[in-house]
C-alpha cells in the first residue's frame, strides 16, 4: 500500500514503521517523518499541532504524496531550543517533520491525559402511530433517552 508512497521533501520512497499507536511512515533519504494528525494528537499535546495549523502558509515545495496538493508549512516555537516546522496537507490530515521534532515533542509536549468519549448508550422507545383504526407500533433508537423522548415527540407530532 505504501510502497509508492515518495516523500514529499526529497522524493525517496517513505517506509511504514509500526509503533505503539498506530504507524509512521518514513524517509529513506531525508530521515523525515510523515504522521498522522490523529496519530500526533495521540502522543504529544493537541495545542502543539493546533500551533503548528494556525501559523501555517502555502510552501509550494512541499506536495502532499497522498493527493498531490500543495501542503502547508508551520513552526512550533513555545520554549523550543529552535522552532519545530512541519508540513501539513489541509486534505489528508497527514504531518510531514523531522523525526528527531517528533522525538523532541512526545519528550517535553507528552500527552497527559486522554479524554474519554462519553459512550453512547443507545435507548429506544415505542411510538405509537395513529393508522386506521388502531395504531402502528414503531422502534426508534436514539442517542441517549432524551434524543429518543425527542424523536418520539417529533413523530407522534406529524401524526396530530
Amino acid at each position: 500500500m505504501n510502497k509508492d508512497l515518495v516523500c514529499p521533501r526529497c522524493d525517496h520512497f517513505l517506509i511504514k514503521i509500526n509503533i505503539k499507536n498506530g504507524y509512521i511512515l518514513s524517509c529513506e533519504g531525508c530521515h523525515g517523518i510523515l504522521v498522522g494528525n490523529g496519530l500526533l494528537h495521540q502522543i504529544t499535546e493537541s495545542f502543539v499541532v493546533g500551533k503548528i495549523i494556525t501559523s501555517a502558509t502555502p510552501d509550494a515545495a512541499m506536495t502532499c504524496c497522498h493527493c498531490n496538493k500543495i501542503m502547508i508549512s508551520g513552526e512550533f516555537n513555545d520554549n523550543c531550543p529552535a522552532p519545530i516546522t512541519a508540513s501539513a496537507c489541509k486534505d489528508c490530515f497527514v504531518i510531514f517533520m523531522d523525526a528527531y521534532e517528533l522525538d523532541y515533542l512526545k519528550k517535553h509536549f507528552p500527552k497527559t491525559h486522554t479524554a474519554k468519549r462519553p459512550e453512547i448508550v443507545y435507548q429506544s422507545v415505542d411510538v405509537y402511530i395513529p393508522s386506521g383504526p388502531g395504531y402502528y407500533k414503531s422502534h426508534y433508537y436514539a442517542g441517549n433517552i432524551h434524543s429518543a423522548l425527542k424523536l418520539a415527540d417529533f413523530i407522534a407530532d406529524i401524526f396530530d
